[in-house]
């Protein structure tokens, strides 16, 4: 709850706002990173951000495996701060496609 202050200056008049207790500091929420290597890449950026995590991919060379998560970091099973930004590697074709 905010306690507002009203100070009048000329005509007009500035609110200022101060702090009538000091909230209690939110605990640090920490989520267990889920294990999404094997996925393909929309389904493992929706399971992420559902848990609550950010999301940055990259991408690797592999025929056989495109569009799937190959690695991702931190690994599956990691215990991390709410909103720790996870790096997944997605398989993908070379520029001059598969053979």
């Amino acid at each position: 709850m905010k306690k507002l202050i009203a100070a009048a200056f000329g005509a007009a008049l500035v609110f200022v706002a101060t702090p009538a207790l000091a909230a209690p500091a939110p605990p640090d929420l920490r989520v267990k990173v889920p294990d999404v290597v094997g996925l393909n890449d929309r389904d493992a950026v929706k399971t992420l951000k559902t848990a609550g995590l950010g999301v940055a991919a990259d991408t690797a060379v592999d025929c056989a495996n495109i569009d799937v998560v190959l690695a991702q970091d931190p690994a599956g099973g990691r215990i991390v701060p709410l909103g720790t930004r996870v790096l997944i590697t997605i398989g993908a074709a070379p520029e001059k496609g598969c053979p």
